[in-house]
């Protein structure tokens, strides 16, 4: 214990930085564990599609791959983050005309046993 207050008195900055890295290091790792977390629970039982959702979530949540969503969808296997509902809302149709094809892909997958 002697040398860690040692160390404090004469570098005081260093002991502040590195007080710093570890908190950053804990943050980072609650938000890992959190996700992981919240990933599990998608995983566990997929939510239906909802606007919110990405084609990304919904590769990961249903278990279709990206270019089964994509070609339901009508669109490029890389659209970056766009929802659903932005997706839809560019092609000038609701949610449930662009979701249609997409349920029916996912229910096929299910009854597939995949």
């Amino acid at each position: 214990m002697k040398g860690a207050r040692a160390g404090w008195r004469r570098h005081p900055w260093l002991a502040a930085l590195a007080a710093l890295a570890g908190l950053a290091a804990l943050a980072f790792a609650l938000r890992a564990l959190v996700a992981a977390v919240m990933l599990a629970r998608i995983a566990a039982a997929p939510a239906p599609v909802a606007p919110w959702m990405t084609p990304r979530l919904i590769v990961r949540a249903h278990g279709l791959s990206p270019d089964e969503v994509a070609v339901a969808l009508g669109i490029a296997p890389a659209t970056g983050r766009r929802t659903l509902a932005e997706i839809a809302a560019e092609r000038g149709i609701s949610f449930e005309d662009l979701a249609a094809p997409l349920v029916a892909a996912i229910e096929a997958r299910r009854a597939e046993g995949r």
